[in-house]
């Protein structure tokens, strides 16, 4: 019984060390990770829904420099959608580089003129322990992007008041995360710097979020999240557009990839199979692996049969890497409008994207395309060889 109630006593003692717990933000010169985020959401104009949207969002990050309980980063937003179209890949429509730095209570420096990321300082951690249960009032801000179409051209910032509330520890794939309920709404007038270019702007926007946020504290930084929005966008003519959905995001480790030796590796490989026109390179964003001449029926986006054997072995190939994210380029000879080669470009990146996915190459999240067109020859389009080599899919394995 004496026993019992020492251990008791003990337990008693060393409580606040289990139920109270101080976060921050933690910073490695060198570390590098990707975030991986997807926007499933639905558009109402005026109450009757338009259309729904599916987005992928990849933010590739690198602390650049780590001082003063600070962290710099340099960091690449890719902004993909799915649409029908294209079946099941997601079509790259913008990509974006960003530096900033985020102290350790998470509160961000960043120039006025970055678009992304899109929210900055939430969650913002008091300097304190924080019991289970607690919650606390900070600032933060949310960008939205109006230049599409609404042509107000700089990043507009709508001020939120953050209710964060610490829900307590949990866990995932038997790591102890930090658990967090984060929500904030709103209403502001939209006040542009300068005026605006399209005949209609939005004059308030509201909104409200509400997430929860997996924090891994052994990191210091978030393991995961999933929310849910609804934002309205009051317009200029009347017109009211409501967008409503969810929104989750996961860090992934980034490995270091050695391209020149993955490049040699795989052109091994192409050599062994005989696959003409085929070669691969390292490049600065990891490695390219070149198709030229990738057979499609005339002035169509369908793969002609005797294609398959190559792009059976172009998926092996790419299995060796599935900790890293592809991106498919669609290039086309000049031949036809600068629209019409743009479209068929990416028709075609689309048709090589959904044939590797057929095959198992890569989930669709891990997976982008592009169109270039006409705009990247590597050859001159006067002579039928040339024309074979600005006609190409390139194939990029991403470092990060």
């Amino acid at each position: 019984m004496k026993k019992t109630r020492v251990l008791f006593l003990l337990l008693f003692i060393c409580q606040p060390a289990l139920w109270a717990d101080r976060f921050a933000y933690k910073f490695t010169q060198g570390d590098q990770y990707r975030i991986l985020t997807t926007v499933k959401e639905n558009v109402y104009y005026n109450g009757q829904l338009a259309h729904t949207a599916e987005i992928l969002d990849k933010i590739a990050l690198k602390v650049t420099q780590a001082a003063g309980g600070s962290g710099t980063f340099s960091a690449r937003f890719q902004v993909s959608q799915r649409f029908n179209t294209y079946w099941g890949v997601y079509l790259e429509e913008e990509e974006q580089t960003s530096t900033y730095t985020v102290d350790r209570q998470g509160r961000f420096s960043i120039a006025a003129g970055h678009f992304f990321p899109l929210t900055r300082d939430i969650p913002l951690f008091p300097d304190r322990e924080l019991k289970a249960g607690e919650t606390w009032s900070s600032p933060g801000i949310e960008i939205h992007d109006l230049r599409s179409p609404y042509g107000i051209a700089e990043p507009y910032r709508v001020p939120v008041n953050v209710e964060t509330t610490y829900l307590g520890a949990s866990g995932s794939g038997g790591r102890p995360l930090a658990k967090f309920d984060i929500r904030y709404s709103y209403m502001t007038k939209v006040n542009p710097h300068t005026p605006p270019a399209g005949p209609y702007y939005p004059v308030m926007i509201s909104g409200t979020m509400q997430k929860i946020l997996f924090w891994d504290a052994a990191l210091g930084r978030m393991d995961s999240y999933t929310e849910d929005f609804d934002v309205f966008y009051y317009l200029s003519n009347g017109t009211m557009v409501e967008f409503v959905g969810t929104h989750s995001g996961k860090v992934i480790p980034a490995q270091i990839l050695d391209a020149r030796r993955a490049a040699e590796d795989i052109d091994k490989e192409i050599q062994k199979n005989r696959l003409e026109g085929v070669r691969a390179e390292p490049t600065s964003d990891g490695v390219k692996i070149t198709l030229e001449n990738v057979q499609f029926e005339p002035d169509s986006d369908r793969i002609i049969a005797r294609e398959a054997r190559k792009l059976d072995i172009i998926a092996s190939i790419l299995k060796r890497y599935t900790d890293r994210d592809i991106k498919l380029v669609g290039h086309t000879a000049a031949v036809g409008t600068p629209e019409s080669c743009l479209e068929l470009s990416i028709r075609r990146a689309a048709a090589v994207g959904n044939a590797l996915l057929e095959r198992g190459a890569r989930r669709a999240d891990r997976m982008t395309i592009q169109g270039k067109g006409l705009t990247e020859p590597v050859a001159p389009n006067t002579t039928v060889a040339g024309r074979i080599k600005n006609r190409r899919v390139e194939i990029f394995i991403l470092e990060n």
